[in-house]
């Protein structure tokens, strides 16, 4: 399981090292829960691990950036969360938080089946 964040740093700051220190303000959480004949068990939380924050280029346009880079590539830096889950074939549900600097949580969550062998 893995979540990534993108930010798009000359368009959100002044200077890089801004915009990296900025990723200090993520809180992220993930959960994981079994579906058992339907419906949804317990959830126990999940240990994340995090990646240092890296560069990447896009260089096609990405929606929602263009006013940040009008017909140019796109330099972002990102981070990804991610926990390593062995799971027994079956189906769950892994919900996702994350809290910018201590405001509203945003929750994602998505459906795993995992197949036999």
């Amino acid at each position: 399981m893995q979540n990534t964040f993108f930010v798009p740093w000359r368009c959100c700051f002044g200077t890089p090292q801004e915009s990296v220190a900025d990723f200090g303000l993520y809180e992220t959480r993930a959960w994981i829960a079994p579906v058992e004949g339907g419906v949804v068990r317990e959830a126990t939380q999940v240990e994340l691990s995090t990646t240092p924050v890296k560069t990447a280029v896009f260089t096609k346009p990405v929606p929602g950036w263009e006013e940040c880079f009008p017909g140019t590539a796109t330099q972002v830096h990102h981070q990804t969360a991610s926990a390593n889950v062995d799971l027994a074939p079956g189906e769950y549900v892994a919900t996702w938080e994350d809290v910018y600097a201590g405001g509203e949580p945003y929750t994602s969550t998505l459906r795993i089946t995992v197949l036999p062998d």
